[in-house]
């Protein structure tokens, strides 16, 4: 009997739903895909970001490895390096060529120059250097002998936000 009367009231209620209860649930619904993309944009942003140093981190290894082996193949007899900081140091190698390690602030470039294999930059164009004043300095025994060449590398790139970034390196070599 019980089951019969539900039937009836069932019957005579109107089916589906108002307006209001169509608009609270597409609100809800809009406000949860707002909040769930703005959490994956700012993680694709972050992993952006992320990978973008870690390029940088990478491309100054490979850089500061080049110098470092240049430096290694020098006459330690024979490095004209500036006193104090500059953006330049020349040497003969052991095997009587002669190279000029270069950072170039006009090219944010830098670069090795030279007489057998000519001009070769060692950083990727999106890879813009900076601070080139600061490339190079050397330390010296009494006399004229370089006992240490230290580098200083600063490379940027521009972020996912469009900024750019600059990552700062430092290598210490010790000619032999």
């Amino acid at each position: 009997m019980f089951l019969i009367v539900f039937l009836q009231k069932m019957d005579t209620k109107r089916q589906g739903f108002t307006l209001i209860e169509i608009v609270v649930v597409l609100g809800i619904t809009i406000s949860l895909f707002v909040i769930v993309g703005g959490v994956m944009t700012s993680s694709f942003r972050l992993k952006s970001n992320g990978e973008t140093a870690e390029n940088v981190q990478n491309e100054s290894q490979i850089i500061m490895g080049e110098l470092k082996k240049n430096i290694l193949d020098a006459d330690p007899n024979l490095i004209n390096c500036t006193a104090g900081v500059g953006n330049s140091i020349s040497f003969a190698s052991k095997n009587g060529g002669n190279t000029t390690l270069y950072c170039d602030a006009n090219l944010a470039k830098i670069a090795s120059i030279s007489a057998q294999s000519g001009t070769f930059y060692l950083n990727k164009d999106n890879l813009p250097v900076a601070n080139c004043d600061n490339f190079v300095s050397c330390d010296f025994d009494g006399g004229q002998n370089v006992t240490n060449v230290n580098f200083n590398l600063q490379i940027g790139a521009t972020t996912e936000s469009g900024n750019n970034q600059f990552w700062s390196f430092e290598s210490k070599v010790v000619p032999r």
